[in-house]
């Protein structure tokens, strides 16, 4: 088995001396939603998924494992309606109770197999380990997320409809679950457990693939715009496949972006996805004009993905072109570029375009004459 994946190498990140287009242009938000006993909403609230989605920065500190201690459960008031019965993300709608997979997993059966390693970084989500398997040493990245932070999403599992953590059902919808050998997307799921506290996934892993951040912030220069092409040929690439599988990441970003690299930093092949736990599902089908965009997670349509994803690619691109570090800035007059092509500007511009309706969709980036 062949692990193509995860971060290996972490460091401090820099901010940037220039004006970046870092952060997020348009809103988007993780929706928690309560019911009484007979399934009747009875409060609706937002929280900004990035409020603890920070970049996996390395930590110090040993992992207080409790793989061999009994497990308590979560008591009630951390207890939502996200980590047990109910799933406000579904896109089905029905009345039928569904079973779920919450508790369905012991932690004996993961320390059974499993041996956790360096902390790789932690948030208020959880936390991910680099680690190992037990019986052939194969190693692998392992990710603790708080049941209080998990959404479900019915799914057919084994034959039935269950509701099923969020990014572990749209991993397996991606082409990326235990079921797959290998993705264009984003590392394979390996294994999964649903235990009564937290979630834990299991990721495959390669020894040099670092995130995005960690890249630039390896690189004492600005990238060649032949280097920040074929990366985001590989990004809309991936994307596509993504959307035409129905799968929206909503949080596309250089620290959810890994890249498979030589030892050097002089060579890359692969570039994937990660993190897919504030995503959605839509249902696909061709883009061919800007309407009907709504930043309302739980009615997401073909066009909205295709929209908010294009703005996520360009504000990835125009950090790949401008991300210098603070140092080597202030030894610059100017971090405007003038090694730039015409079509890269256009690509660019394309890509970031406030106005909803002149913004490029996914296809036209790809058939765009910059990168091919």
């Amino acid at each position: 088995m062949s692990f193509k994946s995860w971060p290996t190498v972490t460091a401090p990140r820099a901010v940037s001396g220039g004006n970046n287009l870092e952060g997020h242009t348009e809103p988007w938000f993780f929706r928690t939603e309560d019911r009484k006993p007979d399934g009747q909403f009875i409060s609706s609230t937002r929280k900004d998924c990035a409020e603890d989605k920070s970049a996996f920065t390395k930590k110090s500190g040993k992992h207080k494992s409790s793989h061999n201690e009994t497990e308590e459960p979560l008591n009630e008031k951390s207890k939502t309606s996200s980590s047990r019965e109910e799933s406000s993300r579904s896109i089905y709608k029905t009345d039928v109770p569904l079973p779920s997979t919450y508790n369905s997993h012991r932690l004996e059966d993961f320390g059974s197999k499993y041996e956790e390693l360096d902390l790789l970084g932690g948030g208020g989500y959880g936390t991910v380990y680099f680690g190992k398997h037990k019986e052939d040493n194969v190693r692998v990245v392992i990710k603790h997320v708080f049941q209080n932070r998990v959404d479900r999403l019915p799914m057919l599992l084994n034959g039935k409809m269950t509701k099923v953590p969020v990014e572990v059902a749209l991993l397996m919808k991606v082409g990326a679950g235990p079921q797959n050998t290998s993705s264009n997307v984003t590392p394979v799921l390996l294994e999964w457990l649903d235990s009564v506290n937290e979630l834990i996934m299991v990721f495959e892993r390669q020894k040099k693939t670092i995130d995005l951040d960690v890249y630039l912030q390896c690189r004492n220069r600005f990238l060649h715009e032949s280097e920040v092409k074929n990366i985001m040929r590989k990004l809309v690439d991936a994307a596509i496949e993504m959307h035409s599988r129905g799968v929206f990441h909503w949080d596309i970003k250089a620290n959810n972006i890994v890249i498979e690299v030589s030892a050097d930093l002089s060579m890359y092949r692969q570039v994937k996805y990660i993190d897919f736990g504030c995503g959605a599902t839509f249902t696909p089908e061709a883009v061919t004009r800007r309407s009907e965009i709504t930043l309302d997670l739980y009615e997401s349509n073909a066009n909205t993905a295709d929209c908010i994803t294009v703005l996520q690619l360009g504000t990835v691109m125009d950090k790949l072109l401008h991300y210098i570090l603070p140092d080597t800035f202030t030894k610059l007059k100017s971090r405007t570029r003038s090694d730039i092509s015409d079509d890269c500007k256009d690509f660019l511009s394309g890509s970031l375009n406030q106005i909803h309706k002149d913004r490029l969709t996914l296809e036209e980036l790809k058939n765009h004459p910059w990168p091919n």
